[in-house]
């Protein structure tokens, strides 16, 4: 399948990359201002990041969740499969 990711999905250059930046967010005030642990706050930001990659961007569902566990997969400083 392919897709072409919008650098400008919602009209405004600034306004798109504020909103490209929620996931990051998320993560440095579920860990800084929640205190949450590491594993959580990742959580809680795969879940922003799925959302705006949906709401936002327009991304097909399939290449989300593709996308999602291959980050999963590869994430971690051992990389165990191969490409």
């Amino acid at each position: 399948m392919t897709w072409i990711q919008l650098l400008d999905p919602i009209g405004n250059l600034a306004l798109s990359a504020i909103v490209a930046a929620i996931p990051v967010l998320v993560l440095s005030i579920s860990l800084r201002i929640f205190r949450l642990s590491g594993y959580i706050s990742a959580a809680i930001t795969s879940i922003a990041t799925i959302f705006v990659a949906l709401g936002v961007y327009r991304a097909p569902i399939e290449i989300v969740v593709s996308s999602y566990f291959y980050g999963v997969l590869l994430g971690d400083n051992k990389c165990y499969v191969s490409l």
